[in-house]
């Protein structure tokens, strides 16, 4: 995050115990997240 000048970041991690439902909640998040934080 420091080389974008942001002030903190966030990292996703799968694994084998992550389900379909877990990346189906991920994916819906950042759907949320870059439309709240998207530059007009």
């Amino acid at each position: 995050h420091r080389a974008f000048g942001a002030p903190a970041s966030v990292r996703a991690s799968f694994y084998l115990y992550n389900t379909r439902s877990d990346v189906d909640k991920l994916i819906a998040g950042l759907h949320k997240a870059i439309a709240i934080l998207k530059v007009k």
